[in-house]
């Protein structure tokens, strides 16, 4: 199966575990690998047939402005149900990156894999 992706996508939004954490939006970062039969986009030159990765981050933007989280857990389970859905794509693996969240790391990280 072919692959869609786009890596480091950053993001800003409401998340932590305490009220107080969620206060401020903060960044997060996210990769993200669609599966998706890029054949026929690929023969005729054409957006129209194939996924439109600048839609799907405007679309995951939309997502995770909506609504405060609490886990990075809830924010990618949210972000590939609505992918899988909207998009086409057969398979999607997200990694969504919290940079802020240890002083002792560079990020934690939640990594998921949703298919239809």
């Amino acid at each position: 199966m072919d692959k869609i992706m786009v890596k480091g996508a950053k993001f800003d939004l409401h998340i932590g575990v305490t009220e107080e954490e969620r206060k401020t939006k903060q960044p997060i970062l996210m990769d993200l690998t669609l599966f998706f039969d890029i054949a026929e986009a690929a023969s005729r030159d054409d957006i129209e047939k194939t996924i439109n990765y600048a839609l799907v981050c405007k679309r995951i933007s939309t997502v995770l402005a909506a609504k405060e989280y609490k886990l990075l857990e809830t924010a990618a389970e949210a972000t590939a149900k609505d992918i899988l859905t909207l998009f086409g794509a057969k398979k999607v693996e997200i990694c969504i990156k919290k940079p802020n969240a240890l002083r002792i790391a560079d990020y934690t990280a939640v990594e998921i894999v949703r298919e239809k």
